[in-house]
């Protein structure tokens, strides 16, 4: 039996992870459902905006996102209140609904989950957001747009869905978006040809960078996303980043 390269092997893996029709299917029936529920209890006809790796172009089996982002063009009430009003909405039909920093997330059988994303359109530019942040009690401003074009434009999603798999599959203790960012930063400037060549500099971009990084929003530099994982979080992400660079496998990075 012909032994696999190692860019056979990662194109193995990326399609093994690719969704079958029927997970893509069920997954627009229930974005379908929360939106009509959201519709059917508020007033304002909020404009609906899809993001997470289902618009970035980044899903994998072992896990995968959606956001549905809710954005009203008028203030009808305070941040708070609507981020409260909208959770309600949700435990009322999906009673396993829970608060996340931003948005209230719902988890499905399959290694997936919903987060409803509550909140006010800039009077300035459409394509922003005013959000509220539950654990702070204040807002901030963001764009799910700018965000998944800067993953999108990157050109970088062979990697990004491996290392988002060695991410679920190792528990490292990452938000997605920050890994995404931090695979782009690292891979700047790199050729596309050789994905093992980009994994390994990803690998030691987040190994030399995690504890230190100042990263920002690419969409608000007043937003350091970096500061969304904890001091410990990122010495373990550290940790983890030099075991796969150090790994005498790449099936033992990923498995």
């Amino acid at each position: 039996m012909k032994l696999l390269t190692n860019e056979e092997y990662f194109k193995s893996i990326i399609s093994d992870q690719a969704l079958s029709e029927n997970q893509k299917q069920n997954l627009r029936q229930l974005r379908d459902k929360i939106e009509n529920q959201i519709r059917g209890s508020t007033n304002g006809n909020p404009r609906v905006i899809y993001g997470g790796s289902w618009k970035k172009g980044t899903m994998i089996k072992a896990g995968y996102d959606l956001d549905i982002v809710f954005s009203w063009s008028t203030q009808f009430d305070t941040l708070k209140n609507l981020y409260n009003k909208i959770g309600s909405i949700l435990q009322r039909h999906w009673s396993y609904a829970k608060r996340k920093r931003v948005g209230w997330q719902i988890s499905f059988a399959g290694d997936f989950h919903i987060d409803v994303i509550p909140g006010i359109e800039s009077s300035q530019n459409s394509k922003y957001t005013y959000l509220y942040n539950n654990d702070t009690g204040g807002r901030f401003q963001s764009s799910i747009d700018i965000q998944a074009d800067h993953v999108k434009n990157a050109n970088r999603t062979p990697t990004i869905k491996l290392m988002k798999l060695w991410k679920i599959r190792k528990k490292v203790p990452i938000k997605t978006f920050i890994l995404e960012c931090m695979i782009i930063d690292g891979c700047s400037g790199m050729s596309r040809d050789s994905i093992e060549q980009q994994l390994l500099r990803a690998f030691k971009f987040l190994s030399e960078n995690i504890v230190s990084i100042r990263l920002l929003d690419p969409s608000n530099s007043n937003n350091i996303i970096s500061d969304n994982i904890s001091t410990e979080e990122k010495y373990r992400v550290k940790k983890l980043a030099e075991e796969a660079i150090n790994a005498r496998t790449w099936n033992s990075v990923f498995f």
